[in-house]
């Protein structure tokens, strides 16, 4: 499984915790919207 977010990694803003971050920690796949449509060759006329 590999979660979808909008989110972006900020690793040096420690007083909000990020999906990615959590990912990180857990081992965990991750990515964005964009990516998704590329990983399924989704195009749009």
């Amino acid at each position: 499984m590999v979660l979808l977010t909008h989110e972006k990694s900020e690793r040096d803003i420690k007083r909000k915790v990020k999906i990615p971050e959590v990912c990180a920690q857990f081992g965990m796949s991750y990515m964005n919207t964009i990516q998704m449509f590329r990983q399924l060759n989704e195009t749009f006329l």
